[in-house]
């Protein structure tokens, strides 16, 4: 009995661990993968693409809400030089979602100054970034071996929007402060 219930428990947590999905996390796999990552700045007129003074991270969940996925895996530079613009993070393994149910995946992006996550560099003000949220129906998992690649990820980046300095919101306020003491 007690080598029964052995096998029943050691069946179990071998089924729980082969229940997670696995991605290849990167934004080129040709042919149906390529989305280079982009940093603009439409007030000053310039464009290039992501380089590894940025940083991406692999948000995953079972639905399209944005609040509702978390990070997996770990974050990493963009490349360098020709391959700027792409990153390669390798394999990742998503524990919370079965292969065959797939999930919903995002990409974050945000300027390395900002600190180590997508969510220190917002808090601290530096730029950021997100892609759009992508469903992947079926994901790679350990009977098939193969990760699948984020098709349906397309191109995004970090935008510049530029605010009033805070000179020139002084002044406004002065004057609104002005306009309202006259009537």
């Amino acid at each position: 009995m007690k080598r029964m219930s052995f096998l029943v428990s050691l069946l179990v947590v071998t089924a729980r661990a082969l229940a997670q999905g696995y991605v290849n996390f990167s934004n080129y796999a040709p042919p149906d993968l390529n989305a280079p990552m982009i940093y603009a700045d439409p007030d000053h007129g310039f464009e290039y693409r992501l380089d590894g003074r940025c940083l991406a991270q692999l948000y995953a969940g079972d639905d399209d809400a944005g609040w509702s996925l978390a990070p997996v895996g770990t974050a990493v530079a963009f490349r360098n030089g020709q391959g700027a613009g792409y990153f390669t993070g390798g394999v990742v393994t998503i524990p919370f979602l079965a292969p065959q149910n797939g999930g919903y995946f995002q990409v974050r992006m945000w300027a390395a100054s900002g600190g180590p996550t997508y969510e220190t560099a917002v808090a601290s003000g530096q730029p950021f970034g997100t892609s759009n949220v992508f469903h992947l129906a079926v994901l790679g998992g350990p009977l098939p071996g193969l990760p699948v690649d984020l098709v349906g990820l397309q191109s995004s980046g970090i935008f510049l929007i530029s605010e009033p300095s805070p000179l020139a919101l002084a002044v406004v306020g002065v004057a609104a402060l002005g306009w309202g003491r006259r009537r």
